[in-house]
């Protein structure tokens, strides 16, 4: 049996057509991250996730949406979100877990460099983040996503780009300060395996 070449064209075509369906996100994923409840609400946080440098998102493992106004970040590593998209607690709750890294050697750096005696000897990005070192950082991480420490706290910016983003394969602030090259605590890598 012979095929027409115009028939052969149009069959190719048909079976190499995605279907409307295969150009929506997976509600089940946001950025291979494992949604809960497959909520199709997380998609709203696609581009909000798309900032956070790739080794810090995967060490998230799971997304969801709460009904609190505020997210979350949880014991095992997964996110709340609130319904209303707010990028900003996106990134404040990975700024979260990036600081429970290495048994929590990241956040006691931060608190050494900028909360000696227990509080914090430089500018702050907002009120909430004079709460404690752990809100400072998550507040911190969130205003460097967003482009908008370096207004307010020249300390902090030159310290996540020394100790957190550089590590992450992060474009980082530029600044004319020479890093640090005798660290208190060794650098933290960020080499979560990937989601499957």
């Amino acid at each position: 049996m012979r095929l027409s070449l115009a028939l052969l064209v149009s069959l190719v075509a048909v079976l190499t057509v995605s279907p409307a369906w295969a150009d929506e996100p997976d509600p089940c994923r946001l950025i291979e991250v494992p949604v809960l409840d497959c909520d199709s609400r997380v998609q709203r946080y696609v581009a909000a996730a798309g900032r956070v440098p790739a080794a810090h998102w995967r060490l998230v493992l799971a997304v969801g949406i709460t009904a609190e106004r505020n997210g979350k970040a949880l014991d095992d590593f997964s996110i709340l979100l609130p319904a209303r998209p707010a990028p900003w607690t996106l990134w404040h709750e990975v700024g979260h877990i990036v600081s429970w890294q290495a048994d929590g050697a990241l956040i006691k750096r931060w608190m050494l460099d900028l909360w000696p005696l227990g509080k914090s000897t430089t500018e702050m990005v907002s009120d909430y983040a004079n709460r404690t070192p752990s809100e400072d950082f998550a507040e911190s991480y969130a205003a460097y996503l967003d482009g908008k420490l370096a207004a307010c706290c020249t300390e902090r910016v030159i310290w996540l780009a020394e100790h957190v983003f550089a590590l992450a394969d992060h474009p980082v602030v530029p600044t004319n300060r020479t890093p640090n090259t005798e660290p208190v605590v060794p650098p933290i890598r960020f080499n979560a395996a990937p989601h499957s």
